[in-house]
């Protein structure tokens, strides 16, 4: 997947498709980037161009929901046995990301990293959200 969305991303570079299958801005450099069915979460830094950056959240996407501070999101994945495993995520947009102190993979995984919370479990992620005071929720929960 990730091979397919270079040559998609790198198409839009050459011919300049800004909001490439209704990709979404998330605020503060974040996007939920589309590609058909499948959605991740990308980061483009000072960059608005959402055709450009770093995937942040590889799994899925089904839901993100963001405020100024805060963007919660949901994602599946699924098993050998074809069984769904969600994961809750939230994303603290007041950490700025400093892409310039990315040399490799390996520091740029761990930068994008620094700011995000997963969670597997929709009531550890509930208290979470209120712990840190975060006012967004999603439509679905499973």
């Amino acid at each position: 997947m990730n091979k397919i969305l270079s040559i998609l991303l790198f198409a839009c570079l050459l011919i300049g498709c800004e909001n490439f299958y209704g990709d979404e801005s998330l605020g503060s450099g974040y996007f939920l980037w589309k590609e058909g069915s499948y959605a991740s979460i990308g980061y483009t830094g000072n960059n608005d161009n959402s055709s450009i950056g770093y995937t942040v959240i590889k799994e899925n996407v089904l839901e993100a929901k963001k405020n100024e501070n805060y963007i919660i999101v949901k994602t599946v994945m699924f098993n050998k046995d074809q069984q769904k495993n969600l994961s809750y995520w939230v994303i603290d947009k007041s950490i700025k990301l400093d892409m310039s102190l990315c040399t490799d993979q390996s520091s740029c995984d761990s930068l994008l990293l620094s700011n995000l919370t997963k969670e597997k479990d929709s009531l550890a992620f509930k208290m979470l959200l209120k712990d840190k005071n975060v006012n967004l929720s999603f439509n679905n929960w499973n």
